[in-house]
């Protein structure tokens, strides 16, 4: 396969179960996602682990806000960058 015919038949997945995530399997997948590329390669991710469903919803609610500005920002061509601890 090509990579013109990978990008244009490749689905997202945008459908969640509630079944929980083992330790083993998170792990081999963030150690999978530190080599992805990015752009300007930047690394420019965080990663937070959550497992209770309240505290979920609410890190959702307040990073509505942060995830709104930075969509705004980057149609325009801009870069937010978000630096923290």
């Amino acid at each position: 396969m090509d990579l013109a015919e990978a990008i244009r038949t490749t689905g997202a997945v945008r459908s969640f179960t509630d079944e929980p995530v083992d330790d083993a399997t998170l792990h081999a997948l963030l150690d999978d996602a530190r080599f992805a590329p990015s752009g300007g390669n930047r690394q420019g991710w965080r990663v937070a682990i959550v497992r209770d469903t309240d505290t979920r919803h609410q890190l959702a609610d307040l990073m509505r806000p942060v995830c709104a500005a930075a969509a705004f920002s980057s149609a325009g061509g801009a870069v937010l960058w978000v630096s923290g601890t």
